[in-house]
């Protein structure tokens, strides 16, 4: 709760800027260690917007094109189940994945590699029909099965993180224009005039990162980590609904690499005829349209039944160069701590990061070098 009120000028402890998956849960965790956080979106409803709007998330933890993370993913699931028992609702639903890859692809080898280790199932096996899909790759190619794999619940998080804290902490349709590092904390000017000043900041703004990092004046050069926008391409699809065909919302996720195609799809929870499939792009989508039809022509050749389009969304990721997360000190402003870069893979791993940034705020907790914002200078 503010700690003043002035016309123009609100003062705050703790001020984080946007609320997808990185802003709910630091909150969230800040909150239950008894500290108030004031939230500032800039869309209308934040759960729309960008890769963490609702529905389903996929959680798969063998990343074998990221050994570095390899290390966190036995704490991954944990940290959901507790989000669960807080509320005594289920959030993760472990229906396995199977992940279809040509034998010469370096991820096969990874994949391979990981079985056994870091608490991981990992099961290569001839490629053969699963429940639910139709495959038809080419001879020779490698099917993964991922056991603990799974569907998060999005809708749900996102309105149980929302009951962790005071709502009205939560300001929409609020625009940020400029920060000002003070002595004494950051202050923060939005559209229309309004002021907020706070001890500390906490930038969640997603794929506005380098923008937002922008607004920081300097000196001398501003600080923006060489951060590259990609794109995906999500498209929700319903079926006709078909007895004979099996549910959907069970299905194992279903992840097709290739080297000029890397399509994502999972079934959404409660919905038995429904499935949402990404393409992910190294650039922005030339057509969103000729986009959304090749994902289309994807779904029916892999899925079974008569499929149509409900809805399609293009958004952009922030990646870091090492596509690692960026948690930390601004570099050059230790009021100013970063929850970002979450490179599309940040959302299964929300939860245990918030928790690990609210330790080091609160207890000065050591965080993983390997996400240090200052591994791209100073």
């Amino acid at each position: 709760m503010p700690k003043g009120h002035l016309v123009d000028k609100i003062v705050y402890n703790t001020l984080i800027l946007g609320a997808g998956i990185a802003g709910l849960t630091i909150a969230a965790a800040l909150a239950r260690r008894g500290v108030s956080a004031h939230i500032v979106e800039r869309a209308r409803d934040e759960s729309k917007r960008g890769p963490s709007h609702p529905s389903a998330r996929g959680l798969r933890l063998a990343y074998a094109h990221l050994p570095a993370l390899l290390p966190m993913v036995e704490r991954v699931i944990p940290s959901w189940r507790a989000l669960e028992a807080r509320h005594d609702h289920q959030l993760f639903f472990e229906h396995g994945a199977a992940q279809i890859i040509p034998p010469e692809h370096p991820l096969s080898r990874g994949m391979i590699a990981l079985d056994g280790k870091h608490g991981l199932s990992v099961e290569p096996c001839e490629v053969k029909t699963i429940d639910a899909f139709h495959l038809d790759p080419p001879d020779g190619t490698h099917l993964f099965k991922e056991h603990r794999a799974g569907i998060l619940n999005a809708s749900a998080i996102h309105a149980l993180l929302l009951d962790e804290f005071a709502r009205e902490a939560l300001q929409r349709s609020a625009t940020v224009t400029q920060i000002i590092p003070t002595d004494s904390g950051v202050e923060v000017l939005l559209a229309g005039g309004m002021r907020l000043t706070a001890s500390r900041l906490i930038l969640c703004p997603g794929g506005a990162l380098g923008d937002v990092l922008a607004m920081i004046p300097s000196t001398t050069t501003r600080w923006i980590p060489p951060l590259k926008r990609k794109w995906q391409v999500e498209v929700w699809l319903a079926r006709e609904p078909d007895p004979n065909l099996p549910p959907m919302d069970s299905a194992p996720l279903l992840d097709i690499v290739s080297d000029n195609k890397n399509l994502f799809g999972l079934g959404i929870p409660g919905h038995p005829h429904a499935f949402k499939m990404t393409r992910r792009l190294d650039h922005s989508p030339a057509s969103v349209q000729v986009e959304r039809d090749a994902i289309l022509a994807e779904a029916r050749r892999w899925l079974p039944g008569n499929w149509r389009v409900q809805r399609t969304i293009a958004s952009a990721n922030m990646i870091t160069p090492d596509r690692l997360f960026l948690l930390g000190a601004h570099p050059r402003h230790p009021r100013i701590s970063i929850f970002g870069g979450l490179s599309g893979h940040g959302y299964k791993f929300a939860p245990l990061l918030a928790e690990m940034l609210a330790e080091h705020l609160l207890d000065n907790a050591a965080l993983p070098e390997i996400f240090a914002p200052a591994r791209f200078g100073s």
